[in-house]
């Protein structure tokens, strides 16, 4: 691809010519872009490439590079620094360009200026409507509908903003990245060109192709219902609107902080499925109505003081013994969930287990199917199994999970910075 002058390691193309693209530009330091918000201050060009969204030097005549498809490449300019930025619409919503002029200021600069490169124009940039939402309840400026009369986003227009408030001079480019054909896009031009690697549909589309291929897995092997859960860690509350929008009911989080902030964003049956901490324990059960990992009777014993409301709990079960993973081992489990089962308030409703690292799917789920039919001629009430995520669902099902819990084959790969 050596004619486009590809300078990203993370595409597909020879590293080695990609090596020697970026030499025709001359020695620049390049960064691993992941849409957060984690600036570096180098003095150097490093032999490793930092993962962050920005770069910061005071050092002269040390050249920063970002790259972008549609997003802003945002230049800020002093005479004691230099900042390259990539800002896209993460970028935007973790205030990332205000965070590198205060970075900047730290490190003594004065007067600012902004540059702010080509990007995709709020008459282009279509996105589902609760992402609008979001995104201008912090950014009002960044309201855009599309030419075709969809809902958009205008991020420059945003950007300029917040440069402005903070007390940045700037120039801007009028050039749109969608329509311009000399530019890469995230979305495909009339020449069917497009920046290799970037996301070519919008999130609606993505995570409803996503969720019909999970949902047609599970058809295709339960010959009993099976309830899907929808794993949301990591990921923005607007992914799990998307997904109400598309169905979903049941939602996942295994930390309380997430599952408190987006549960009050989405209605829905939530479940905790992380392992608990004592001191979690009364948010915990404030926003889930499931708990999947209940291993501990002292735990139970402050579930009945906390909660505010009816809890439906699985009791988390350990296939090999090790107890730092979580999950009770099958001595202690019967123990426990007599416990629960003598519960005016909760209710017992079955077991759930996380296959050991390195141990075979079907062996592990084999191992769980065994323990469960002995685990039901005690508590025949108790028949749901939670078993099965993204990579071993379909085996799960097959030994008779009725709850999984499936992310990233819904959601894509999870980022620390959604």
């Amino acid at each position: 691809m050596y004619e486009s002058l590809n300078l990203a390691l993370h595409v597909g193309d020879d590293p080695t010519v990609v090596a020697s693209n970026r030499t025709v530009i001359g020695a620049a330091q390049f960064m691993n872009q992941v849409h957060g918000d984690e600036i570096k201050v180098i003095d150097s060009i490093t032999s490793e490439i930092p993962t962050c969204d920005g770069l910061i030097t005071t050092t002269p005549n040390l050249a920063l590079a970002v790259m972008v498809a549609d997003c802003i490449p945002l230049l800020l300019i002093s005479k004691e620094a230099v900042g390259a930025i990539h800002v896209g619409r993460a970028g935007l919503v973790n205030r990332i360009a205000v965070k590198a002029v205060q970075q900047m200021r730290s490190l003594g600069a004065i007067e600012l200026h902004a540059i702010l490169g080509p990007s995709i124009c709020g008459g282009c940039y279509e996105v589902p409507f609760q992402m609008q939402q979001d995104v201008i309840a912090e950014h009002p400026r960044a309201f855009a509908t599309t030419h075709k009369g969809t809902p958009g986003l205008d991020l420059s227009k945003a950007l300029i903003a917040e440069l402005v408030a903070a007390g940045v001079s700037y120039e801007a480019s009028t050039t749109c990245t969608f329509e311009d054909e000399m530019y890469f896009s995230s979305s495909p031009k009339s020449d069917g060109s497009i920046c290799r690697g970037s996301v070519l549909m919008n999130r609606l589309e993505e995570i409803t192709q996503n969720l019909d291929v999970v949902r047609a897995k599970i058809a295709a092997v339960a010959s009993h219902p099976v309830t899907l859960i929808a794993v949301t860690k990591t990921f923005p509350a607007s992914d799990v609107q998307i997904l109400q929008q598309l169905g979903v009911t049941d939602f996942g989080e295994n930390r309380d902080a997430e599952g408190a902030e987006k549960s009050q964003l989405v209605q829905g049956n939530w479940h905790f499925q992380g392992q608990i901490q004592s001191n979690k324990l009364k948010s915990i059960t404030s926003w889930a109505s499931v708990i999947h990992s209940l291993d501990d009777p002292r735990h139970f014993e402050m579930i009945e003081k906390v909660a505010p409301h009816p809890l439906s709990i699985f009791l988390q079960v350990s296939l090999d013994g090790a107890h730092n993973r979580g999950g009770a081992g099958v001595d202690q489990l019967y123990q426990l969930a007599e416990k629960v089962s003598d519960s005016k308030i909760h209710t017992l409703v079955g077991l759930m287990s996380v296959p050991p690292v390195g141990m075979d799917p079907d062996a592990a789920y084999s191992q769980l199917s065994v323990i469960r039919n002995e685990f039901l001629l005690r508590f025949p009430k108790a028949d749901s199994l939670s078993a099965g995520m993204s990579g071993d669902y379909e085996v799960a099902i097959s030994h008779g999970a009725t709850h999984v819990r499936v992310g990233s084959s819904i959601l894509g790969s999870r980022s620390p910075h959604q």
